[in-house]
Formats: structure tokens, sequence, C-alpha cells
């Protein structure tokens, strides 16, 4: 890792290089080499924290770090729980870290009681929304989560993990599955005869991140759905913050336009399994 890793396409490009390079090892220790690197992202721990539990699933791999120069330049990753520091230094966190957790998939409450507890009384994000627009983020976030194990067909947990910045008064909250992704479940959706005269059959990535966040209903005939995405979208965009997509080589960001409409720019990026959800409030 070198450079910056930030919230955005070269960040999340440069992560899935990491993991790359892991499939091609089996079955030993291998050191995060942090030197060459000056910025990493809080939030950015989740998709790391998703790649290198991957790698130690499938190649047996275990990761070690240098940890006097953690605790020297990336002391987010102790206050966010990523890394645990024996001496307890860190016990206690930090007000500008969420806190890095692992959800099995079929643990609503606690997923629930994390975004409640940890997210949304993180003390910015507290002061720039009240109790019904608390309570709206959370139900529409446990939406996402929900939908992991019904479309991303995954029994694999979901990795969260959150980080404010302070000069840009951003909350940046990334919620990160390794299931199907968003172009399959929706391919497969849109394909079926029932759906033809509604529309045609969703082929690309990109088409399929846009037709989610549209709030479309893949779930089942009489059964409510497909919103939570499209309102987070509203609430964050439409207060100057963003949402960003990133599935099946595509990665999606939406913010406020100069009309006052969210817009949408893509990019291709190397593909990873799963999908990413980024999402960036405005505190200010």
């Amino acid at each position: 890792m070198q450079g910056a890793i930030r919230t955005d396409p070269a960040g999340f490009a440069q992560l899935v290089q990491l993991h790359s390079r892991g499939l091609l090892l089996r079955d030993q220790p291998v050191l995060l080499d942090f030197t060459k690197l000056n910025w990493l992202d809080g939030n950015q721990c989740a998709l790391l924290g998703a790649m290198l539990h991957d790698l130690e699933e499938q190649r047996g791999l275990s990761f070690g770090v240098d940890g006097d120069l953690v605790r020297q330049r990336f002391s987010v990753l102790l206050q966010n729980g990523f890394l645990q520091d024996e001496t307890d230094t860190w016990a206690g966190g930090s007000t500008t870290s969420v806190q890095m957790r692992a959800f099995d998939v079929t643990d609503a409450d606690g997923f629930l009681a994390y975004v409640a507890n940890c997210l949304l009384q993180q003390p910015d994000m507290g002061t720039a929304c009240g109790a019904a627009e608390q309570n709206n983020i959370a139900s529409h976030l446990l939406e996402v989560f929900t939908n992991v194990r019904r479309h991303a067909e995954t029994d694999r947990q979901v990795y969260v993990c959150g980080q404010y910045y302070p000069k840009l008064r951003q909350l940046k909250f990334t919620l990160v599955d390794l299931g199907r992704g968003y172009l399959g479940p929706i391919q497969d959706f849109t394909s079926r005869p029932q759906y033809r005269p509604v529309g045609v059959p969703v082929v690309l990535p990109e088409h399929a991140l846009r037709w989610a966040l549209a709030g479309h209903n893949s779930s089942l005939p009489g059964r409510r759905g497909g919103v939570g995405l499209k309102v987070l979208r509203d609430y964050c965009i439409g207060r100057g913050g963003e949402l960003h997509l990133v599935s099946d080589g595509c990665y999606l960001t939406g913010r406020l336009g100069v009309d006052r409409k969210p817009v949408y720019s893509t990019k291709a990026v190397p593909p990873f399994q799963g999908s990413v959800v980024h999402i960036v409030f405005n505190c200010g």
C-alpha cells in the first residue's frame, strides 16, 4: 500500500490490488506494509477487514503489522478497533471513530443497535439530525443490511466501519458484503417473463447500480422493499453528502448537482466479490 487510500475509486482499486496479491499466496504469515502509506480513510477499514478475512478463509493467510508504526502514524486503526493494542492504550476509542464490526447476516438486532448506539450517536451526527431523521436513517440502513442475505445470497459476515472528518464536517460510513453483488440478482429478476412488460433486462453493472438506487423492488410479489438505498440517497445527497456504490467492477458516485438534483459518475475499477456501500453524511 502506498500514497493515500481514500473513499474513492483509486482507494478501492488499491485495496483490491492488495487482495489480488494475497490470492497468490497460501498458508503463510503476511506483514501488512504501511511504510509507504501516508493516509488511510478510517471507514475503509470495513473493506480492508472484509478482504483480509476472505484471504484468511480462502488462502490460510495470517496478518500482522508493525505496531510501532501504526501507533505513530495510523492510530485510527487502534481507535476504531480494527487492530487490538496489548497495552489497551486506546480503550474507549475516539469521538471521531465509529467502531469497525463484523455482523452475522442474521443479526439484524445487533446491527440496528450498532447503528443507533455507535453511528448515530457520533457527536456531530447527533447534532446534525433529529430523532425522526435518525429513526429514518436506521430503518433504511437496516433494509440495506437485511438485503444482503436476501439478494446477495451469502451467509458470510457484513463488515461496517465509520469515521468523522472534522475539517470536512463529514461522517463516512462503509458497509461491505461478500455476496453476489448487484448485477447478478438484478439481472435474474429483470429477465423474468413477468418483468418484461415493465422494462428491459438489466445486463450492465452500471445499470444495476442505478436500478438499485432508483428504489426498485426485486423482492417477492407483494413484499415491501427496495427503498432503503433510495431514501438514504435522497437524505445524504439532498443535504450535500454523497452515496457511493461499488459492485461488479463499477464504482458509482452520487452527489448534488448545480440544479440541486442528484448527479452520478461512474468509473471502472478492478472487480471484487460482493458489494460496497459508502454513505457520506454532511454534518455541516
